[in-house]
């Protein structure tokens, strides 16, 4: 997937899910991710690394790792 046809996956949501993405902590934020991922790629598992995970959000790979964790 490109970076463009990510960046209009994003903007082409309801402005609720929006809302929700800018006002949630980086758990929400990642969770919204990985939905919308799953979503896109129409799979049951994501063949996807922490650092692109990392590289989208604009966050730490520790920070994602340590959420992936939690979340397990």
């Amino acid at each position: 997937m490109t970076n463009n046809s990510k960046i209009n996956n994003f903007y082409y949501r309801e402005p609720w899910e929006l809302d929700s993405v800018i006002f949630k902590g980086m758990d929400g934020r990642l969770e919204f991710y990985l939905k919308n991922q799953f979503e896109t790629a129409k799979v049951k598992e994501l063949n996807i690394t922490h650092q692109e995970i990392t590289n989208d959000l604009n966050t730490t790979r520790e920070v994602i790792s340590r959420l992936l964790q939690k979340m397990d």
